[in-house]
């Protein structure tokens, strides 16, 4: 794994003498075409059975409605499975039936990428005014016919007399023409610059959603029944990345070198850390949402579950922040990764597709917290890594 970027914030929650209160689209590195997890343009289409980043546009062939299988996916929720019952030359296309032109020229350089799990071989033809072209997945570009998944990245460039600026199909699958029958399935398929992309970071007040530079809590009564609360400000994170595997991750460093206060207990060293009693800490929480919020709670469960009192008690939307030095912390491990080519987490244990920008929000728990005290970390840390 490789580490891309990363960002450094400081959490801070200041304690007073006696007052109990605390203080997508074109221009981007990636064009979706079909994928859950970056935007494209919305083609028009005649039969817009999809509409998670490029409707389909079905001509001769039966497609099995988008999949909800995650076994099946490599992305999100969903992927397209083809199944061609005649003889070959079938096709599912993504774009307009219609034929809209697109200037797609941003592109210049860049490559189209998808993942293919076939046992036959099939044919992937983009199409422009004036022309088109076509490349076997396995007699041109060596895909394995094994039923496995396998991406693919292949030059725009390669695609014979290609006019980025009159771009009809960005993409269309179809088996080759002495096929009778077959299924391919198909996912994440997005047009690629030649530019790896970015994140965007960005720390936001909830009040006001204008950013700053500190994360902090107001308005905590100490000894009060409510022990979790959120904090006052979120992350918006924005994406224009796109890499086979990546993810994003979240978590504390706070036995590290330049930590201050740096932690000296044996325990979970994860939270806000006591800048004089520093072998003690206040545990945090990270929630990853798809639409911005100012109505958040944080409960917990007998069983040390976290979840929301505006939505059920089963649905554990809050994950527990984890430390570099928290005991199993493992880079890239689902229980420090908000975002990936899953989707989002956001809940335990489930992942779902969001287009950019997503929502970090944040919370701590004040059971422990006493008065006149400060607690803080100024190593939180957030990284892009891919594979």
């Amino acid at each position: 794994m490789k580490l891309f970027t990363k960002a450094l914030f400081l959490l801070t929650m200041a304690c007073f003498p006696l007052s109990d209160a605390f203080a997508a689209n074109i221009g981007n590195a990636t064009y979706g075409v079909y994928t859950e997890t970056y935007e494209g343009i919305k083609y028009g289409v005649a039969n817009p059975g999809d509409v998670d980043g490029g409707y389909i546009g079905a001509g001769g062939v039966a497609i099995g409605n988008t999949s909800d299988d995650v076994v099946v996916s490599t992305e999100g929720s969903k992927c397209l499975k083809a199944i061609v019952n005649g003889n070959g030359g079938w096709w599912s296309q993504f774009g307009d039936v219609g034929q809209v032109e697109t200037d797609m020229s941003a592109y210049s350089g860049g490559s189209i990428d998808f993942m293919v799990k076939t046992s036959t071989d099939i044919i992937i033809k983009l199409e422009w005014t004036g022309g088109s072209n076509e490349k076997k997945i396995n007699a041109d570009l060596g895909v394995p016919l094994d039923n496995y998944w396998h991406h693919v990245s292949t030059s725009l460039a390669s695609f014979t007399g290609i006019d980025l600026q009159k771009i009809k199909v960005p993409a269309g699958f179809h088996t080759v023409w002495d096929t009778t029958q077959g299924t391919y399935w198909i996912d994440n398929v997005a047009w690629k610059k030649s530019t790896a992309g970015s994140v965007s970071i960005t720390l936001k007040n909830i009040s006001d959603d204008l950013t700053t530079n500190q994360i902090s809590w107001s308005n905590v009564t100490l000894g009060s029944t409510v022990t979790w609360k959120a904090a006052d400000q979120y992350i918006e994170l924005g994406l224009t990345y796109y890499a086979p595997v990546w993810g994003i991750q979240i978590y504390t460093d706070n036995k590290a070198a330049d930590a201050n206060p740096q932690y000296s207990g044996s325990g979970n060293p994860a939270g806000l850390i006591d800048t004089i009693a520093t072998t003690k800490r206040l545990p945090i929480c990270w929630r990853m949402v798809d639409v911005s919020t100012d109505t958040l709670t944080v409960r917990q469960t007998p069983d040390y579950h976290l979840y929301s009192q505006e939505l059920a008690n089963t649905y554990y939307c809050w994950l527990f922040m984890q430390d570099r030095n928290t005991a199993g912390f493992a880079d890239a491990a689902d229980s420090v990764t908000v975002w990936d080519m899953r989707g989002m987490h956001y809940s335990e244990g489930q992942w779902g597709g969001a287009v950019s920008p997503n929502y970090i929000y944040l919370g701590a728990d004040f059971t422990d917290a006493v008065t006149p005290r400060t607690y803080t970390t100024g190593k939180l840390t957030i990284e892009l890594f891919y594979e």
